[in-house]
């Protein structure tokens, strides 16, 4: 039984979609108010946010009568986790420096998700 299509496929979706979701606040009130723990706080406040919604979203499809993967709660703690490592950055005094290394940490993230998904076996057919 091929686990990746159950659990790497839902979690692509969910890393990707909530990246986009987190990053860009993240980095609008990074870059508007040069302070690096408020932007590390709605970087918080953006990741909680959007586990909250998948999990919303999970149980509104669950209603309808969907099937949905028992991995789905998986895919949301892994962009979950993915978002609050992006937003550890700006921890650090030096605004330049976390901004720096949130864009290195998605570069990363990036070139991961794009081997996975080539090493897919649904996707190498």
């Amino acid at each position: 039984m091929d686990l990746f299509p159950q659990i790497g496929q839902p979690g692509f979706a969910g890393v990707v979609n909530s990246s986009v979701v987190t990053w860009t606040p993240l980095f609008a009130v990074a870059l508007l108010t040069q302070h690096p723990f408020t932007a590390f706080l709605v970087g918080i406040v953006s990741a909680l946010g959007v586990a909250f919604t998948r999990t919303l979203f999970s149980l509104a499809e669950k209603n309808k009568g969907s099937r949905l993967s028992p991995y789905a709660g998986m895919a949301t703690l892994l962009a979950l986790v993915v978002d609050l490592l992006m937003t550890l950055p700006f921890l650090l005094p030096a605004i330049q420096f976390a901004l720096v290394l949130s864009v290195v940490f998605m570069a990363l993230k990036l070139l991961v998700l794009v081997a996975l998904h080539s090493a897919s076996p649904s996707v190498a057919d």
